[in-house]
């Protein structure tokens, strides 16, 4: 899933594989997204399940919805796009988050663009188990 950045891909017939192995029964499909809500501030936010994300990303927009006195402290990370792309930084927030019984508090990596809330596999991975 960490190769899927859109909300749904076009995924073409595989023609080879390995040497003289060829696959010509696959045909063109979509793959969708996986969301599962989780419980960030006593907001439900839809969140993209990836679990090649290395890192929990947020909007700075999705951030204001939660109407928290939380502070962005700058960092000096650099957030790279699958394939490379460098992405735009305000800072971190730390947040709690609870899905089920399970509370955890993570530091987001705060976007200034519209982005889907991802739980990665180093700060939120606890929940990634859980959905």
């Amino acid at each position: 899933s960490s190769g899927i950045n859109a909300e749904s891909q076009s995924v073409s017939p595989v023609s080879k594989v390995q040497d003289s192995t060829s696959v010509n029964t696959c045909n063109k499909f979509k793959l969708k997204e996986w969301t599962e809500f989780v419980n960030i501030e006593n907001t439900k936010i839809q969140c993209k399940v990836d679990s090649g994300a290395e890192c929990d990303v947020m909007s700075k927009a999705v951030l204001d919805q939660l109407k928290v006195d939380s502070k962005i402290i700058p960092c000096k990370t650099v957030l790279k796009a699958y394939g490379g792309t460098e992405l735009p930084l305000l800072g971190t927030c730390r947040l709690k988050c609870i899905l089920g019984k399970d509370e955890i508090m993570t530091d987001f990596f705060i976007v200034p663009f519209k982005a889907r809330t991802v739980p990665g596999r180093n700060g939120h991975s606890a929940l990634i188990p859980l959905l």
